[in-house]
């Protein structure tokens, strides 16, 4: 998993593929 620069750890990280990606920017963009 790859962590994005202003991670925190209650948030999700980001999974190094483009589906995992696309999940996580819809949780962080909700």
């Amino acid at each position: 998993e790859v962590c994005p620069a202003n991670w925190t750890p209650d948030s999700p990280t980001i999974k190094p593929s483009p589906a995992a990606s696309k999940e996580y920017f819809q949780k962080v963009n909700q």
